[in-house]
């Protein structure tokens, strides 16, 4: 499936984990890393594998294409549920 993905970044407001095409960040948990470029690039067509772990708390996202990893810790409060968007800058 062919998708063009994107999300409103600057209004996003709490419960988000993401990455983005540009390797800009953001989490609900560590505010520091909103609007952070520190994860990795990616492109039209490439996948990206999203992991969650319940042990570590951690949410993985790997590059298929280039094998480039980047986590966030991640959190699910009593009363969230999880949502996945995937998302392309333009």
């Amino acid at each position: 499936m062919n998708s063009n993905y994107g999300f409103p970044y600057s209004t996003t407001g709490h419960g988000a984990y993401l990455i983005s095409t540009n390797a800009g960040t953001w989490s609900s948990l560590e505010a520091n890393r909103n609007n952070l470029v520190s994860a990795f690039r990616f492109a039209l067509n490439d996948t990206i594998i999203c992991t969650y772990d319940p042990i570590e708390k951690k949410i993985f996202f790997e590059s298929k294409r280039t094998n480039e990893k980047y986590d966030l810790n991640f959190e699910i409060l009593d009363d969230d549920s999880i949502h996945v968007n995937l998302s392309q800058l333009f």
